[in-house]
């Protein structure tokens, strides 16, 4: 009896350290819980009062001021459109129409459907010194601005599978048709060809053709010319040969990255190294 009663009340005496012990775990884990979710909503209210401060000065003509609280909010936020947008519009008040036409180019990379970014850039081309220079007219760059770039993923997979539905369906009923009739029937009369079951296909294959060049274009890694003037030197190396001269607002493809400079191809089809300063990447997977 004895016996039994030390342990029971060992056993009790276990039972309520254990408890106690998974109590202290879970009140540890909601703490931390709480405590991650307080420092996100603080980082989030900040990023949230940079960019509602940027618009402020902004309003105000501050633009100096609001490039400074832009840019904070978009080191917390790279692929805000809006932040991207506002902060070109802050550059160009500041005449610095390079990094303008950088920062609309970026966001319409990311959304192609920012009309207010589309306007701006259109107006900007025009006022650009890059666009007296010669202009690239291949066909593959002709795609690319014309028919890969405007057009958003969304769209492109809404069309694909409208495409894919009807034209599947219409062939299913032509086949399902055909599987109905006869031999002696199909030779005689036999069934219409589908036309726009295979106006539909054809359709299909010119959006995945498409969708292939836009997503190679978003690869392909591009960026603005920031600076007024850039020297396009042979190597990367201040003292060495100058091939060209790239102006502010011009795109360029890079190529490379060797220390403080950036392998760049012009549209001219020069080849040349750039500062790394003098460039702001728009595209493709980030070289720096």
């Amino acid at each position: 009896m004895i016996s039994f009663r030390v342990i029971s009340i060992q056993f009790r005496s276990s039972t309520g350290q254990k408890t106690k012990r998974i109590l202290d775990s879970t009140v540890m884990r909601m703490l931390l819980i709480v405590t991650a979710f307080c420092c996100s909503l603080k980082a989030e209210t900040r990023d949230a009062d940079a960019f509602t401060n940027g618009l402020g000065l902004l309003q105000t003509q501050k633009f100096a001021d609001a490039v400074v609280e832009f840019e904070k909010a978009l080191s917390e936020e790279p692929q805000n459109t809006h932040i991207l947008y506002n902060l070109g519009l802050a550059h160009y008040r500041l005449g610095q129409k390079g990094w303008a036409a950088a920062c609309w180019r970026k966001a319409l990379i990311l959304r192609p459907d920012l009309r207010e970014a589309s306007k701006s850039l259109a107006i900007l081309d025009s006022e650009l010194p890059s666009s007296r220079q010669e202009v690239d007219e291949s066909l593959w760059n002709q795609i690319q601005t014309r028919w890969a770039a405007p057009v958003s993923w969304s769209a492109y997979f809404f069309v694909l599978w409208l495409t894919l539905s009807a034209g599947g369906f219409l062939w299913l009923r032509y086949f399902a048709k055909r599987r109905e009739l006869s031999a002696e029937e199909l030779e005689g009369n036999g069934i219409p060809f589908p036309s726009s079951a295979a106006l539909l296909s054809t359709c299909f294959l010119l959006l995945l053709g498409m969708m292939t060049l836009k997503w190679i274009d978003q690869r392909c890694p591009r960026a603005t010319i920031v600076a007024e003037t850039v020297s396009v030197r042979l190597t990367p190396d201040k003292e060495a040969q100058q091939l060209s001269e790239a102006l502010q607002g011009q795109q360029v493809e890079l190529l490379q990255s060797y220390g403080d400079w950036a392998q760049v191809s012009l549209s001219s089809g020069t080849v040349g190294w750039i500062l790394k300063n003098s460039l702001f990447q728009t595209a493709g997977r980030p070289l720096w």
